[in-house]
């Protein structure tokens, strides 16, 4: 049974007297388990993201065209270069290798003080062998206004990889300094709670695109694409993408979103974990102090997948909303 961010715990109990230990509650006859559903704490929840996280998110700069974006069909893997504007939270985490630094995954600014990435990131590096830039395009020169930071915390998901292999896929990173916010960076809004919840009854209304410097198939070498590119995604309830020649039920949970398409046109691949699904929203009107409708917000991290661009087999995203109860404890 899979606790949601709605939901404080998961009580064990039992038809016949067990001992007093593992007696945490009476259940109805014959129920071996139940879930304790409390109200949701959303406002105490968006109340402390408020309070810690930048009041303007979200924004792009001004040299980013509109059209350029959301006309773009193609995918990562062969997709259109974006401009230096377009996603201006997006950071990525450099490994110290041989006296260099080499681009490894990516990651999505918060604040001033605080990253988003994928857990999965750290597996097999440690938190000092990795520079975070912001302000990155071209990998290969300067530009001028890149902004590097050692990581002074990092915070993996506790129940990462939990019962399934990139469950709760999400790290949060804590910067030495403070990130500048200028043209070419800027943080990144959160989803409303409200609205955009773990169902998928909204998601409809959504534009999302995914961006990083990912490899441009899934035959290529791990290296990295000079400069990022990006396209436009459609989200699947989880039920599309399981099934034959795709995902079992058991690798996709309830802290995983399904985005991509189907016909594997557009997919993250090697060398965009960590990077952002951002979306923005058709409606006219949010609830929510930690995201604006008319502008852009997390909504995803992206995860894992079955190759890249595999027919039937979207990629895996870590769903954002389910953690900002975890998100707002760390920050705040």
């Amino acid at each position: 049974m899979d606790c949601s961010s709605r939901e404080d715990s998961l009580i064990r109990c039992y038809s016949s007297s067990p001992p007093l230990s593992l007696l945490t509650k009476s259940c109805p006859t014959d129920r071996l388990a139940k879930v304790t559903c409390h109200k949701y704490l959303t406002d105490e929840v968006t109340a402390t993201l408020k309070s810690s996280l930048p009041n303007t998110c979200g924004s792009r700069g001004n040299t980013f065209g509109h059209l350029n974006l959301w006309s773009n069909l193609a995918k990562i893997i062969g997709g259109n270069i974006q401009e230096r504007s377009a996603h201006p939270w997006l950071v990525t985490l450099l490994l110290r290798e041989d006296g260099k630094l080499k681009h490894n995954c990516a990651g999505v600014i918060i604040s001033d003080l605080y990253v988003l990435t994928a857990a999965h990131c750290f597996k097999t590096h440690r938190s000092t062998a990795y520079v975070v830039r912001a302000g990155e395009h071209a990998l290969s020169i300067d530009e001028g206004g890149e902004q590097d930071f050692n990581i002074d915390k990092l915070f993996v998901h506790p129940h990462f990889d939990v019962t399934t292999e990139f469950n709760n896929d999400l790290a949060i990173l804590k910067l030495e300094e403070r990130i500048r916010f200028n043209h070419f960076v800027q943080p990144a809004c959160l989803p409303d709670p409200n609205k955009y919840g773990l169902d998928y009854h909204n998601y409809h209304e959504l534009s999302c695109t995914i961006v990083g410097w990912g490899t441009l198939s899934e035959r290529s070498p791990p290296i990295p694409h000079d400069t990022p590119r990006g396209g436009l995604v459609s989200l699947y309830p989880s039920e599309t993408c399981v099934g034959s020649n795709k995902y079992s039920r058991d690798e996709v949970t309830t802290g995983m979103l399904c985005a991509g398409d189907l016909n594997g046109t557009i997919d993250t691949c090697t060398g965009d974990s960590g990077g952002p699904l951002v979306c923005t929203s058709s409606s006219s009107s949010s609830s929510s102090s930690s995201s604006s409708s008319s502008e852009s917000f997390l909504l995803g991290i992206t995860s894992w997948g079955k190759g890249c661009g595999r027919v039937g087999s979207p990629g895996l995203y870590t769903k954002i909303v389910k953690y900002l109860k975890w998100i707002s404890e760390v920050v705040g």
